[in-house]
């Protein structure tokens, strides 16, 4: 919650919640799920290390995340939660092709799973993304598809962002 307010202690709870899972006993959980709680904590470790604008270190901890999750179970919301992770901090380095390439596969992953907070969760990682590239048309109607599918119950501040950067993204078009 706090990675809305203030990015430095978004950083600290990442670094505990990463320091825990690195803890965590086979024994007591098996391995898929004790792989797949560290791919989570270093996943968003990555991007905490990005909201202070530590796009290096991001880099990084997505590495190791990526290598806890091949070692896991293999769950699509998972895989999907990666992929976005991955794809904020391409489009933060201004790679938008592969940025957009990452989306799409969490894109087609969710759709495939029948996730659908994670599609809309996707559908704005996709928004976003055509947002930071000036594609204010094509962001609305990504925006407008993702505020169906995201559970308010879940994350009920991602879908205030959704409608907040819904109406920004329309007052641009007057």
């Amino acid at each position: 919650e706090c990675r809305f307010d203030d990015p430095s202690r978004t950083l600290e709870v990442a670094e505990v919640a990463t320091a825990i899972a690195e803890r965590l006993e086979v024994r007591d959980y098996g391995s898929l799920m004790v792989q797949d709680l560290q791919g989570r904590a270093w996943s968003h470790l990555a991007n905490a290390r990005r909201l202070v604008s530590d796009l290096s270190g991001a880099s990084e901890a997505l590495e190791v995340a990526a290598k806890h999750l091949r070692e896991g179970s293999g769950s699509a919301l998972e895989r999907s939660f990666l992929l976005r992770m991955q794809a904020a901090v391409l489009r933060d380095y201004r790679r938008f092709d592969e940025a957009e390439a990452r989306v799409d596969e969490a894109l087609a992953l969710s759709r495939a799973e029948a996730l659908e907070h994670e599609v809309g969760m996707s559908l704005m990682a996709k928004s976003s993304l055509l947002g930071y590239q000036g594609d204010t048309e094509q962001e609305i109607a990504y925006l407008q598809q993702a505020l169906f599918l995201i559970d308010p119950e879940r994350e009920p501040r991602v879908k205030l962002i959704a409608v907040h950067n819904l109406a920004a993204a329309l007052h641009k078009l007057e």
